[in-house]
């Protein structure tokens, strides 16, 4: 047992050794004794293997940044991410790209002069990563901003959040579901004004030159609803009436329509019409 591990140890050393020659050969010096030991605590620390550690140094050279705080503030950073090969990191890499490619997309779309912070970056990242919305529809989104006088990620945030929470998955369902809400608007506007034109062509009918009050128009709703008179039907009804009662109302309309249908709200022609 004492000479596996004493192998095992052997084993780790050369690796290890080998490793600082790597290392130094890429920082073109040797390597000082408390450096070797910050190496082997970021290995064990982060469990990185040792050929990331050497791709570490590769990366700080690159960018002309030099110490082993550096290092460490890497490694770290790919730990946090779960880089843990060659192909983690370059996978990183293309992601980190394209999505610096949206911010900048995103940034002239809104025509900002200045550069996304990291909680903005954040919030345009998990529209892509949790709601999964396509690059046209953040443009989209960006684009429904263009009235408003300070536009910002939150603002957009919110209009794609709802978005999201409405089910929309593409441009076109958003402007679909816009059509409909106008179309919907329109048939309540013209509802609403078919019923106001009903009112006053009724209240003229029988004498007066006013507005129906509310439970007036209540009342005349319900032949329309539970009697399922047409106008014309009510008109000639409102003919009748004015010359058998005087006073007329209509409430004294209702009562007579109530007495006269009863029940039978499928009767469409009054019995004395």
């Amino acid at each position: 047992m004492d000479n596996q591990q004493d192998n095992i140890k052997q084993i780790e050393a050369k690796r290890n050794e080998e490793l600082f020659n790597k290392i130094s050969e890429i920082i073109e010096r040797e390597l000082m004794d408390d450096e070797k030991i910050k190496i082997i605590e970021m290995i064990n620390k982060h469990n990185m293997p040792s050929n990331m550690i050497e791709e570490a140094y590769h990366r700080a050279k690159e960018t002309s940044i030099k110490g082993i705080r550096c290092i460490e503030t890497i490694v770290k950073n790919w730990s946090e991410n779960k880089i843990y090969t060659v192909e983690d990191l370059e996978e990183h890499l293309s992601q980190k790209s394209k999505k610096s490619e949206i911010y900048i997309e995103i940034l002239k779309k809104l025509e900002f002069d200045k550069q996304f912070n990291n909680e903005e970056k954040r919030i345009i990242d998990s529209w892509i990563d949790d709601f999964k919305f396509s690059m046209e529809m953040i443009l989209y989104a960006c684009y429904n901003t263009r009235k408003v006088d300070k536009r910002s990620i939150a603002y957009i945030n919110g209009i794609l959040r709802n978005w999201h929470k409405d089910g929309f998955k593409s441009v076109e369902d958003v402007q679909n579901n816009r059509v409909n809400h106008i179309k919907k608007n329109n048939e309540r506007k013209k509802h609403n004004k078919n019923n106001y034109d009903h009112y006053s062509i009724i209240l003229t009918k029988i004498g007066f030159n006013r507005q129906a009050t509310g439970e007036e128009k209540e009342i005349i709703d319900s032949w329309f609803k539970n009697y399922e008179l047409t106008l014309d039907q009510i008109l000639i009804f409102c003919k009748i009436i004015k010359k058998q009662h005087q006073p007329i109302s209509i409430q004294l309309m209702n009562e007579i329509i109530e007495n006269t249908i009863g029940d039978n709200k499928k009767t469409l022609v009054l019995t004395f019409i």
